[in-house]
């Protein structure tokens, strides 16, 4: 494990590791570097703070939503009589 110190770069330090967790990882750290921080202090787990990360994103498009009432309007588009 200490040779894994030395390695150049970020992602050779992680070749034992899943490529997904790794993406999840790197995405946490380019939106969210204050849950990337807390994850590498471990004090929330890395799915937990990714979890987070989309809750905040809803939170956002919800706040975006018209707010009172407004009309709706369904259509069936599928002609349901049978031959």
């Amino acid at each position: 494990m200490a040779r894994a110190l030395f390695l150049s770069t970020p992602h050779e330090r992680t070749k034992s590791t899943n490529r997904g967790a790794v993406s999840c990882g790197d995405v946490l750290q380019a939106k969210r570097p204050d849950l990337a921080e807390k994850v590498r202090q471990g004090a929330v787990k890395p799915a937990e703070a990714h979890r987070q990360m989309k809750r905040d994103v809803v939170a956002d498009k919800v706040a975006d939503l018209p707010s009172g009432k407004f009309v709706v309007l369904y259509a069936d588009i599928f002609d349901r009589q049978q031959p």
